[in-house]
């Protein structure tokens, strides 16, 4: 039997670690499998110098905090199973979707996530209890 695909394709802005490990080791339903985009706007570089020693502040500091524990260079999100590319900042979201889908064939998938990079990820049966 074919195995159903899922694209996520986020949107590279931030680079945290916590964001792409998490989404890279999501469970799965049987017989799906995930490929992973990461279609950024500017080169990481910029956000681990941003990151960098940055004091959060707010009642949701606590989970900045935990999000932006390390920024990844572009290696490090590749190595971690993610196709990075970089391109020019356009129209963010809508602009972000249409670049992925000018260099992707989407029907070769049978569901996607567009999403960005700063969202804290808390556990890794996200997919699976959203696809089931």
């Amino acid at each position: 039997m074919k195995k159903k695909k899922i694209a996520v394709v986020a949107s590279g802005w931030h680079f945290p670690e916590q964001f792409y490990k998490e989404v890279a080791s999501q469970e799965l339903p049987d017989g799906w499998e995930m490929d992973l985009f990461c279609v950024s706007h500017r080169d990481p570089s910029f956000a681990i110098e941003e990151k960098k020693d940055k004091k959060f502040e707010g009642e949701r500091a606590f989970l900045d905090e935990r999000l932006y524990t390390k920024v990844l260079s572009k290696e490090k999100i590749e190595a971690l199973g993610w196709k990075y590319t970089e391109e020019p900042n356009t129209v963010g979201d809508w602009g972000n979707s249409n670049q992925w889908l000018e260099k992707n064939d989407y029907k070769k998938y049978d569901l996607f996530l567009f999403t960005h990079d700063d969202n804290l990820i808390l556990s890794k049966q996200w997919f699976k209890t959203i696809i089931l």
